[in-house]
């Protein structure tokens, strides 16, 4: 590995260690005095709900639905890549950048298949890491169906058995890093269920559509704040699936940045 980069990858995992840190647990329940309001609550927004589908539906054309906020925005099927095969699983080419106080590295993935390596079965990837401006550094992982790398080959170098583990883990942990930011962040809960963490505001800051690569994605913008602390999470919908296509933190003054720059659907 070569020294910039190892450099840069203990950087970002302290970085992701320091961001990943600040959601607040739930709330751990409430008064008696707080359900009866909580009650009435419900029974009004009831009668408000009811009086506003009927304006809508004397407003509406023939045949013509009108959904609300929460279908448009509706985040369920948003991905959690916890590990090596929920990347493999949905895309043959993803690159995508990850910087930290404006050092940016370029990390792009190409699918090439599945081989039989040491008697395991094995996803085969090519990567390419490169800061701004530089050719960057090519590998080549062959990854087990438990996360590990069987076999590695670096600048003509090959690595197996138990030379490749040490090197091939801080490889996986790279392509993974930007991702993890979901699981530590509960990223998923929070945009679902917002009202569960108190000391977290989520603002709808706007829908849109873009193309990643040849895919047209449909987008959902939020603003987030966590203890003071700004975010704006870019959520991409691709039909049957969702994920997290660009982030932006900040930390104690420091700003940390993922985008998806490219990427290809596997079939």
């Amino acid at each position: 590995m070569k020294g910039s980069i190892g450099r840069k990858l203990f950087l970002y995992v302290m970085v992701l260690l320091w961001i990943s840190t600040g959601c607040s647990s739930q709330d751990a329940g409430s008064t008696e005095s707080e359900k009866e309001t909580d009650v009435e609550q419900v029974i009004e927004e009831e009668n408000l709900k009811g009086k506003n589908e009927s304006e809508v539906s004397e407003s509406a054309e023939p045949g013509e639905e009108k959904s609300t906020m929460e279908e448009e925005w509706d985040v369920s099927q948003l991905q959690v890549i916890q590990g090596f095969s929920d990347m493999v699983d949905h895309f043959s080419v993803l690159s995508y950048s990850f910087g930290v106080s404006g050092e940016t590295t370029i990390i792009t993935m190409e699918w090439m298949g599945e081989e039989q390596i040491n008697g395991k079965q094995t996803d085969h990837v090519k990567m390419n890491m490169k800061d701004s401006g530089e050719p960057g550094e090519n590998i080549e992982l062959w990854i087990n169906q438990d996360g590990e790398a069987e076999q590695l080959i670096s600048n003509g170098e090959k690595m197996e058995n138990e030379l490749v583990k040490a090197p091939g883990q801080s490889y996986v942990m790279m392509l993974l890093m930007p991702f993890n930011f979901m699981e530590s962040r509960d990223v998923t809960s929070i945009l679902m269920e917002e009202q569960s963490f108190p000391n977290v505001d989520v603002t709808k800051k706007g829908e849109g559509r873009k193309k990643i690569g040849d895919v047209e994605v449909e987008t959902y913008t939020y603003d987030v704040e966590t203890e003071g602390e700004p975010s704006t999470w870019e959520v991409g919908n691709f039909g049957n699936f969702q994920l997290l296509t660009s982030w932006t933190v900040q930390t104690d003054g420091v700003e940390s940045t993922f985008e998806v720059l490219d990427l290809k659907l596997r079939d």
